[in-house]
């Protein structure tokens, strides 16, 4: 987690103790700690200052760049990031915890918000396995589908650990996985990026029957139909969604005219 050329801060949401040490190491002079339960940010402050304390007397000041960050609380997906970002130099690194009932959204927010990697270079984040395991998916996979495609698009994805219930304490019912995004301009030219999201997102309600079925519904919301667009595609409508690769998508949202 050193940080790159360039990289001089570091955005941090859902901090738990293991970023502690992670921030410690890493060449950032500042950092944010975000998070929605006040009683996390208390816990937090708590063990930053123990750290503090502890750091001080065996490795002199490093712990500077995790004493002073400010520790703001709130729904991530109704904070304003602009105005929470506005302290740090562009782009910044993420590391969070996400719960499960809210990853996806935030892994939407997140690719939503990196701008190509100028605003946020990348992400570490723990997620529960499934989550994880949709995430890295590839075609062909049952576990491939939007949440793969749209992520990558725009981020390279590798899986860091994977975490039993006996890493914790006390230990939930669930396995978790540490997942690192490195975000990066769209690999494919996809047009309108409203219009890819609606395609692939649309395809994937109906991801058991054929391509030329599942892209129907999508495709009379902009006045055409699926073989239409099947057609300039180029790409096979005898197939399921989840066989088609990201550059597959690419060419139906440039069909739509």
């Amino acid at each position: 987690f050193q940080a790159e050329d360039g990289i001089r801060d570091s955005s941090v949401t859902g901090v738990q103790t293991c970023a502690l040490p992670i921030l410690a190491a890493s060449d950032v002079p500042s950092a944010i700690d975000h998070d929605i339960d006040m009683r996390h940010i208390s816990w937090v402050m708590a063990i930053v200052d123990a750290f503090e304390a502890l750091f001080d007397s065996r490795t002199g000041d490093v712990m500077r760049v995790v004493g002073p960050a400010p520790m703001t609380q709130g729904d991530f997906l109704e904070i304003d990031l602009q105005a929470l970002l506005a302290p740090l130099a562009l782009p910044v690194r993420v590391i969070g915890n996400l719960p499960y009932n809210v990853s996806s959204p935030i892994l939407f927010a997140l690719l939503g918000a990196a701008d190509g990697g100028r605003v946020f270079s990348d992400a570490t984040l723990m997620l529960q396995k499934e989550v994880a395991d949709r995430l890295v998916a590839q075609p062909g996979s049952g576990d491939y589908g939007a949440l793969a495609i749209q992520a990558g698009l725009t981020a390279n994805i590798d899986r860091l650990l994977a975490l039993p219930p006996g890493a914790f304490r006390p230990p939930p019912k669930v396995h978790s996985a540490v997942v690192r995004l490195r975000f990066h301009p769209p690999s494919h030219e996809i047009g309108a990026p409203e219009t890819f999201s609606r395609i692939v997102r649309g395809v994937f309600l109906q991801r058991r029957k054929r391509l030329s079925n599942a892209l129907q519904p999508v495709a009379a919301t902009f006045g055409t139909s699926a073989a239409e667009l099947i057609d300039r595609a180029g790409v096979d409508g005898t197939v399921r969604p989840e066989e088609l690769s990201i550059a597959d998508f690419a060419r139906i949202a440039r069909a739509v005219l």
